[in-house]
């Protein structure tokens, strides 16, 4: 009998040579019976699938759940370039090795993986069975400007950041790896909700103080592999450019929009703006989170993605 929620890693190598670590939950990849769910995970050049992982494992028994490294992330070949263009070129890759029953499949995007979902909603909206995003916002510029002075006058931070750094990393101006890594471990604590929200979500969760898993990398159990020229591309070039606003009304695909109340990255007047453009979109606040409602409120995410997926 074979087992309908194992999981399997591949290596899948791109048209232009690049190869992609992939991990499948739910069964072998080639059931393509089973419907078909890609997580884009946030973050390029520090984020890897380990977030995706931790946050859709529990679809095992109704998708196959693909969830990998994004070239320059994680395990993946760092060849570039880092543009939306190549990587929306790469889910399309991996959605004809992995296969579906009629050519759709459900996408799903969290922070700067929602910025790629949305373009590729744009490129490719007749394939997507539904599109699920998560803490995203709508314009490259204002986005990264404002959460750039958000972060640094956080009271959390505030006083105790390298601003000049902080601009280097929201610019994509990072002059090394040392440097991205400084950053970002300079301004963790803002992607969280409140201390005493932090301190009821450990209560439930029965995690002791100083164990609660790391904001940003999905059970904070593998360091990061940084790669600041990962991180300079995206922000320096691709959100000069990035800006759906104007299309949103395009998105034909059922879309479910969710955000954190205290998520000060990508604050939920954007997906307020994402779901009342989008055609066929539902919002869902999470008034307990911070940047990642996956990690903040599980029960009550979990519960909301099956829902949605069920009614697709």
């Amino acid at each position: 009998m074979t087992d309908n929620t194992s999981t399997s890693t591949a290596t899948v190598t791109m048209d232009d040579g690049a190869k992609l670590f992939v991990k499948v939950l739910g069964g072998p990849v080639s059931n393509t019976a089973k419907p078909l769910l890609i997580a884009l995970h946030g973050a390029p050049g520090l984020i890897s699938h380990l977030e995706s992982e931790a946050t859709f494992s529990f679809l095992a028994p109704h998708y196959r759940v693909l969830a990998y490294d994004a070239r320059g992330s994680g395990a993946s070949d760092g060849t570039p370039p880092y543009t939306h263009a190549r990587w929306i070129r790469d889910i399309e890759a991996l959605r004809e090795w992995a296969g579906t029953a009629d050519g759709k499949f459900v996408l799903a995007g969290h922070s700067y993986g929602g910025f790629i979902a949305l373009d590729y909603a744009l490129t490719h909206g007749d394939r997507l069975r539904g599109l699920v995003l998560r803490d995203t916002w709508t314009d490259g510029q204002a986005g990264s400007m404002g959460a750039l002075a958000r972060v640094v006058t956080s009271p959390r931070v505030a006083g105790k950041v390298d601003v000049e750094r902080q601009i280097r990393l929201w610019s994509g101006n990072l002059e090394s790896q040392a440097e991205f890594e400084a950053s970002i471990l300079e301004i963790l604590s803002v992607y969280a909700p409140p201390d005493e929200l932090v301190e009821k979500h450990n209560r439930e969760q029965g995690i002791n103080p100083g164990e609660a898993p790391a904001a940003l990398e999905g059970d904070g159990s593998t360091k990061p592999r940084y790669n600041w020229h990962a991180q300079n591309a995206a922000f320096s070039q691709n959100m000069r450019t990035f800006n759906v606003r104007n299309r949103l009304h395009e998105i034909q695909a059922r879309t479910l929009v969710m955000v954190g109340r205290h998520d000060i990255v990508t604050p939920v007047a954007f997906s307020e703006e994402i779901a009342s453009k989008v055609p066929h979109a539902e919002l869902v606040l999470f008034e307990e989170s911070g940047h990642n409602p996956a990690l903040d409120e599980p029960a009550k995410f979990q519960k909301t993605v099956l829902e949605f997926l069920q009614s697709l």
